[in-house]
């Protein structure tokens, strides 16, 4: 086979064409004549396959996984509607944000927008000098649309095709959408910064996951990362060695009303979550027990909160940090 592909399909026995030395050293392991190496390629090439474990179904184990992430994301979406506001066609996907001295929701103007207030704060982290940006499981592109009215160059990437598509029809100036995982991506070309904006929860913290990013970044080159992390893994982010902590901000005061914010909403969205169970439990038992099964199996303890009957609100898992990270 290694002959077949190094003569592209021709005998074993023709010339090399320099300088490809590595034809030379197959040649010096085995330097067997194939008169027909295309006809006979076919045929060595089905044995190799045979060779391999055969593929199966997945492991149920490995399907609920799957099946709880496309409902996280349809959910999501449906809170992004909920608490979009102003009508923007791409909407925030996170914690409210709320100054220091507001003690309730209702301490704040009027018109003052806590979910866009959020990525504003946010943003106001990132360094002079970056012009180059991938904004790492963007949602719905609320930070993705301020980095471009700011006029730098984004890509947007998501692993949830309606959310790239979302975004492309917004026709963002300076924006590319990637629809992939993050983890499975390979750098392509150099950033300024990468962007985690409540989405790095959704990664190990390891050394292995923190040298990924680094791959993706020039010098200076940082990582900004905003996310509700509990106490082990947000000492993983300051304990670590391969970027240097510049900031660390506590901003658990200022998203705690959020949760108060939730309990507002939920009045209304829990009587259209009532009328729908009750027309399922009226036509279809079975289904409606399944949804109760699946709402209760939700990765997210905020989204179950969310859609549960009772009137709970959704708690920090412990503390809820802005990191700026340098790379050394």
């Amino acid at each position: 086979m290694n002959l077949a592909i190094s003569y592209g399909g021709g005998p074993s026995q023709a010339a090399a064409a320099p300088p490809d030395d590595v034809i030379q050293r197959i040649r010096s392991i085995d330097d067997t004549s194939l008169g027909d190496v295309a006809g006979v390629f076919g045929v060595a090439a089905r044995n190799v396959v045979k060779r391999f474990p055969v593929a199966t179904e997945p492991p149920a184990a490995v399907r609920e996984r799957g099946r709880n992430r496309e409902l996280n994301v349809v959910f999501l979406d449906l809170c992004a509607e909920l608490i979009s506001g102003q009508n923007r066609a791409l909407s925030p996907l996170h914690w409210g944000y709320w100054p220091a001295n507001a003690e309730s929701t209702t301490a704040v103007a009027a018109d003052y927008d806590p979910f866009w207030a959020y990525s504003e704060n946010l943003l106001a982290y990132v360094p002079q000098g970056v012009r180059r940006v991938m904004d790492v499981g963007c949602g719905l592109g609320a930070n993705t649309r301020l980095l471009a009215e700011r006029e730098l160059r984004v890509t947007a990437v998501t692993p949830v095709s309606h959310h790239r598509d979302r975004i492309e029809q917004a026709k963002l100036p300076g924006v590319d959408v990637r629809c992939a995982r993050f983890e499975e991506m390979q750098s392509e070309e150099s950033y300024d910064l990468l962007l985690f904006s409540e989405s790095v929860n959704h990664f190990a913290l390891s050394d292995g996951f923190l040298e990924h990013c680094k791959t993706f970044l020039g010098t200076p080159g940082f990582l900004l990362i905003a996310d509700d992390l509990t106490e082990e893994r947000a000492c993983r982010v300051e304990q670590q060695r391969v970027f240097r902590v510049l900031r660390a901000v506590d901003i658990s005061k200022n998203v705690a009303p959020t949760g108060d914010w939730w309990v507002t909403r939920k009045r209304a969205f829990a009587a259209y979550g009532t009328a729908l169970m009750s027309i399922l439990e009226m036509h279809d038992p079975p289904v409606a027990a399944r949804v109760r099964q699946i709402i209760g199996e939700l990765d997210s303890s905020e989204l179950r909160v969310l859609f549960s009957e009772d009137q709970a609100i959704p708690v920090s898992k412990g503390r809820y940090m802005v990191y700026l990270l340098q790379r050394d």
